[in-house]
């Protein structure tokens, strides 16, 4: 059983930055769990965090993780990833944002 949306009403500037950040740093992305069922997600990646803030109070979802450089790579900073994996969560960003991602018309285009 899926849990209900938890994704708030963007306005039209909040959609049109969450689908900007997701065209230019993040994706959608569709798997399969452990069990053999889809897994969905969207995600953006920054190495600023109020940049991945924004998109957490935008959507009113999601949570944000911390990447630290892996060893041994040299020059590479801290990065931070905010991502949302409930289905109802990530249709609904998809939907919201449509008019300004590309990427949520290719998602919405194999999901719907």
């Amino acid at each position: 059983m899926r849990r209900p949306c938890r994704v708030r009403p963007m306005e039209p500037c909040e959609a049109a930055y969450v689908g900007a950040m997701i065209d230019a740093e993040g994706s959608f992305l569709i798997g399969k769990q452990r069990c053999g069922s889809p897994a969905y997600r969207v995600t953006v990646a920054n190495t600023e965090v109020e940049i991945l803030s924004a998109m957490l109070r935008a959507t009113g979802t999601g949570r944000i993780a911390l990447h630290p450089p892996s060893p041994g790579s040299f020059g590479r900073k801290t990065c931070f990833v905010w991502g949302a994996a409930a289905y109802n969560d990530v249709v609904e960003i998809a939907r919201q944002v449509v008019r300004w991602s590309t990427k949520a018309q290719r998602f919405l285009e194999v999901t719907t």
